[in-house]
């Protein structure tokens, strides 16, 4: 009698066991059904990333040729940019100015903090002084930029909020500009907000209809002319750029609120273009941070993850 109670309860345990087994299996399939659904790759795409330790508050790595989320950490949470702020300047300076067009510094643009080199007067090519605003991060140039796209939209309309109804055209919700340098307000409020999500998916937009507007971000020194005849060098911000293999183009941002923030987009070949973002990273950590994540791509590419 014994021995038929112990089969029968051992019968119900295995039972038990495997409607548990049955639930499991159920919850993960949802679950990584869900994750495709919303973009992001299963975790066997992405195993170069499972053991990495960032210091930033958030980041993300984006795969441009499928659209899809290899990597994040709180890639949804607004974080002050600082200069990476200078990206959605270029890109709506870029869409009101035309092609070819001068661009006039003027006495209000070299108040900005920071002291480029620019001058009162000074005139440059369009493309000239993008370049200059991205490889220097030159908060003047910035201003001179903004100042001059300013002077063709509706009055009343002040760049910033031009650059809000840009990213918001674009889907990318989760900024907010202030200004077009990136810079602290004050000690308590940036100059610009915004998701790692949403600035990888700007360079990733930049990348497949302006690329020209990040080209020379590639390259650790430039020097642009101006019209009057004087050369400005600009040496590049970005310490990890001698590190990163078919690099197309970064940005760094620094300021007290924002910390380190860096965002890179490269090719490790085959026409398969990723973009790093970290935001709230140290000022050096921020470089260690995407040398990491750029190793774990190489990785996760070399056994064939990550580009599915």
């Amino acid at each position: 009698m014994d021995e038929t109670l112990q089969k029968t309860s051992n019968r119900k345990f295995l039972i038990a066991i495997g409607a548990l087994m049955a639930v499991l299996i159920v919850l993960l399939t949802l679950s990584l059904s869900s994750q495709k659904e919303k973009g992001v790759e299963p975790p066997k795409y992405a195993s170069a990333f499972l053991n990495i330790d960032i210091e930033a508050q958030s980041a993300i790595v984006l795969n441009v040729k499928t659209g899809k989320i290899i990597f994040s950490k709180n890639d949804l949470s607004p974080r002050p940019l600082a200069s990476l702020t200078k990206l959605m300047t270029v890109f709506t300076a870029a869409s009101i100015l035309k092609d070819g067009a001068t661009v006039t510094v003027g006495s209000n643009d070299i108040k900005t903090e920071g002291d480029s080199g620019l001058r009162i007067g000074e005139k440059f090519p369009l493309k000239n002084l993008i370049d200059f605003t991205l490889v220097g991060s030159s908060n003047d140039a910035a201003s001179a930029l903004a100042s001059a796209a300013k002077a063709l939209l509706p009055q009343g309309v002040d760049f910033s909020s031009k650059m809000n109804a840009v990213s918001h055209d674009l889907g990318l919700t989760g900024f907010l500009f202030e200004n077009s340098s990136g810079l602290d307000g004050n000690s308590v409020s940036s100059g610009a907000y915004g998701t790692a999500r949403d600035m990888a998916n700007l360079f990733a937009h930049i990348l497949k209809t302006k690329p020209e507007l990040i080209s020379a971000t590639r390259y650790e020194t430039i020097t642009v002319n101006s019209e009057n005849g004087l050369k400005h060098r600009a040496v590049n911000t970005n310490e990890a750029l001698p590190f990163i293999p078919g690099l197309i183009g970064g940005k760094t941002g620094f300021t007290e609120l924002s910390q380190g923030n860096l965002a890179v987009v490269f090719d490790p070949g085959l026409g398969n273009p990723y973009v790093v973002v970290v935001l709230g990273s140290s000022e050096k950590g921020r470089f260690t941070d995407v040398r990491k994540l750029v190793s774990a791509i190489l990785s996760s590419n070399k056994f064939g993850e990550g580009v599915k």
